[in-house]
């Protein structure tokens, strides 16, 4: 499947950066998740604020 190259593919969904967000989330014991497919970057921020408010 041919994706369009847009910010939030690049950012967030290309192999590449699925790669990048595993040894973050490795690399921060957790304390930042792998993006879920589909999401928007506005809605992964939002999920990572909550995420740390929880952690507290």
């Amino acid at each position: 499947m041919v994706h369009m190259e847009t910010t939030k593919h690049l950012c967030l969904h290309c192999c590449f950066a699925r790669e990048v967000w595993h040894l973050v989330q490795e690399w921060t014991d957790g304390l930042i998740s792998v993006p879920m497919t589909g999401m928007e970057i506005e809605d992964w921020l939002e999920f990572i604020v909550a995420s740390r408010k929880h952690r507290k």
